[in-house]
């Protein structure tokens, strides 16, 4: 018994027989080889506007492999209206720089609110302690104070810190008021003791 291959499709009874032809390469217009396209409906269709066959140069416009009216997507796949790249797809992501206005900056504390608050709270135990070093502490802090709120209220929301030099004024103005009170009461006292 000999092995014989059995006959059928990819078996050759005659091995010295010559391998079929390779089917021909299809024209540049006609992506189906010839074999004929299923070709849309006359209405239309797949996206094409009429009727189109193999051989037949496609409508104006539109090249053999012309889109329907959904997009190609990235990979080639069609994308349904209303989902596209959303609505944020211009933004630059997270991390690159923003161009035009760029991010509001946060507003800044103005610098005479903190001396202002540091001198009013210097100046109270100072004034108590030795009236004559609290009087000008108080006015330094009621003069930075003044001065801080006019630069506030002028900077149209770019500096802070109204609370901190209204804090300073008011405790200047305390101390100072202390403090004449102590210097007032210390003259008294003075003359009282020459005096007897």
């Amino acid at each position: 018994m000999t092995d014989t291959p059995p006959p059928g499709p990819g078996w050759d009874a005659d091995p010295s027989a010559t391998p079929p032809e390779p089917p021909p390469v299809p024209p540049s217009g006609d992506p189906t080889g010839g074999a004929g396209a299923p070709t849309p409906d006359a209405g239309g269709g797949y996206g094409q506007p009429g009727p189109w066959t193999p051989g037949q140069a496609p409508p104006a416009g539109q090249g053999p492999y012309a889109q329907g009216p959904y997009a190609q997507g990235p990979y080639g796949q069609p994308q349904q209206p209303g989902y596209g790249p959303g609505p944020y797809a211009g933004q630059p992501q997270y991390g690159q720089p923003m161009y035009g206005y760029g991010a509001p900056t946060p507003a800044q504390t103005e610098p005479l609110a903190i001396v202002s608050l540091v001198c009013g709270i210097l100046s109270l135990p100072f004034g108590c302690l030795c009236a004559v070093l609290g009087v000008p502490l108080g006015i330094a802090a009621v003069v930075t104070g003044v001065m801080a709120r006019n630069k506030i209220r002028s900077s149209g929301g770019m500096l802070q810190g109204d609370g901190l030099a209204l804090g300073g004024l008011i405790v200047g103005g305390i101390a100072i008021g202390l403090a004449v009170v102590l210097i007032v009461l210390n003259i008294v006292a003075n003359i009282a003791l020459v005096s007897s």
